[in-house]
């Protein structure tokens, strides 16, 4: 059993070790989504103990958890790996998974001598915002950015590629996305202009080297879209937004007549988002 989807649905109890009190450390963002699904996760750093984070008790090592712990997820240095690898057999974990490209081949021995299964991370951080979940306020009025704003703004800094995924109502994204969009993805932040003679002049995008990738859903069948409303909601995000910030490469996969098609046509959709993602 080593695919993580299998894994995951047997596995619930987490030591998770280098946990930060910082929010913005991968290891935090990991712990709160793991919580929010219903995972116990026990957080361990020595630097931390006995504090509080996402309402739990920091241990200083995962030998000091009396409860039971089926998977040790690491978000620590190479080199602390094979102590952690040996602390993770004497509790009797299942599962020694190395996260952020951290790789040991010590530990990997160690885990799989032990019957343990060993998971190194191949591939990406993701970091979710649900924007009805958080509340975001989609109304700006030209005010400065608040504490909301420059969270998600900091998110994107650490980000190599934005995934908006959205229904598009009347050629347009939802409200809540397109004021999104008007406030993080807003001047000077994302963009700013460079100056040519009165009020003319360019945008000069601050977000190179950044990857966007749009899912988008339709009421609407692909030959109307196509032909008598032109693509206009796409060309749109690429040209009015993503390319104005500096990202060049975007990806767009629609799926058309959603509320429409039966099981077997949207199981190919979600395929197709499945095959999209383990690609970018």
């Amino acid at each position: 059993m080593n695919h993580i989807k299998e894994i995951l649905s047997k596995y619930k109890k987490i030591a998770m070790v280098g946990v930060s009190n910082d929010p913005t450390k991968a290891s935090t963002i990991v712990m709160k989504y793991m919580q929010k699904y219903g995972f116990k996760v026990y957080p361990v750093n020595p630097k931390a103990k006995d504090q509080i984070i996402l309402g739990e008790k920091v241990f200083e090592k995962i030998t000091d958890i009396t409860e039971v712990v089926e998977i040790v997820d690491v978000f620590r240095p190479s080199n602390e790996t094979i102590d952690i690898a040996k602390d993770a057999i004497s509790i009797g974990a299942k599962v020694l998974w190395l996260q952020l490209d951290i790789k040991n081949q010590e530990a990997q021995r160690l885990a799989e001598t032990n019957d343990i299964i060993y998971i190194k991370k191949s591939d990406h951080q993701v970091d979710i915002v649900d924007l009805y979940k958080e509340k975001f306020d989609p109304v700006f009025s030209g005010e400065e950015p608040d504490n909301q704003v420059l969270d998600h703004r900091k998110r994107i800094e650490q980000s190599d590629a934005i995934v908006l995924i959205a229904p598009i109502w009347n050629f347009r994204m939802p409200a809540i996305v397109e004021g999104w969009i008007d406030k993080v993805l807003a001047p000077p932040w994302a963009f700013r202009f460079k100056k040519l003679f009165g009020n003319y002049g360019y945008p000069l995008g601050n977000l190179k080297g950044k990857k966007a990738i749009v899912f988008c859903t339709y009421g609407s069948p692909q030959f109307a879209v196509r032909t008598f409303f032109l693509n206009m909601p796409t060309k749109r995000l690429r040209r009015g937004v993503f390319n104005i910030c500096g990202i060049t490469d975007v990806v767009y996969r629609r799926y058309f007549a959603v509320p429409f098609v039966g099981d077997k046509k949207r199981q190919k959709f979600l395929e197709d988002v499945k095959s999209t993602a383990n690609n970018i």
